[in-house]
């Protein structure tokens, strides 16, 4: 089957529809419509239609998910369908980890997708894989968005974290952070570089260190200073 050819993608289309259709028959249809659906709206639509059905095998929605994001970058219907899937309480742990991937390769500066991954990555209860993914997204899709840039500083910062997941959340506030936002960044991590967190916490210190490093090299040395001193001045005004 070719990319982009309409009567192959048409026919797996109504294939893909056929209620009668066998769940390993489905799996490779909804694979296939995401090698060769690019850019179609009708193979789009199929896939939106199928991560939807409430009876769903969770293998085919995670294929489903994963389809779109190969699929149409910016498309906001498919955009949609991952933000609605990234949000089901009763999700697979592997399901949502693949709609955050997906998101982070159509969803560029889209600010519903945006907030989805940042709702996401601020849930309590979630498991690190998905942490990973949801920052490594929001430094794919995240550029210069203020809300993103708060998560992120936030994740960097919490006491227990795995180490995998604050690198990445440090590697990703790298790549979107601008130049006039880096003094709300140090601001929000620099209370980390304690001799305490060095001793107790050594990565939380060390990635901490990385951004702030990145920050001090870009901004110019009177902003950083102020930045970097200015509770210390509230503190002795009080």
């Amino acid at each position: 089957m070719g990319s982009g050819n309409q009567k192959a993608i048409d026919a797996l289309v109504e294939l893909i529809g056929n209620a009668q259709l066998d769940e390993d028959t489905r799996l490779l249809v909804a694979e296939s419509l995401g090698q060769i659906g690019s850019g179609n709206q009708k193979a789009i639509d199929a896939l939106v239609e199928l991560i939807g059905k409430p009876q769903l095998d969770d293998y085919t929605r995670f294929l489903a998910a994963s389809s779109l994001g190969q699929i149409d970058s910016g498309n906001q219907k498919a955009i949609d369908a991952l933000v609605e899937l990234i949000g089901k309480p009763q999700l697979d742990d592997y399901t949502r980890i693949v709609a955050a991937y997906s998101l982070g390769k159509i969803g560029s500066g889209n600010q519903k997708a945006i907030a989805a991954l940042v709702e996401l990555i601020g849930k309590p209860q979630l498991d690190d894989h998905t942490q990973w993914q949801a920052a490594e997204s929001l430094g794919q899709i995240g550029s210069s968005n203020q809300k993103a840039i708060a998560a992120l500083v936030e994740l960097i910062g919490k006491l227990q974290l795995h180490d995998s997941t604050r690198w990445q959340a440090a590697e990703s506030l790298g790549k979107i952070m601008l130049e006039e936002q880096m003094p709300s960044v140090v601001s929000g991590l620099k209370d980390y570089l304690s001799p305490e967190t060095y001793k107790n916490n050594f990565e939380r210190f060390d990635k901490c260190y990385m951004v702030i490093w990145k920050c001090a090299q870009s901004m110019d040395y009177p902003d950083f200073y102020q930045v970097w001193h200015q509770q210390e001045k509230v503190k002795n005004r009080k």
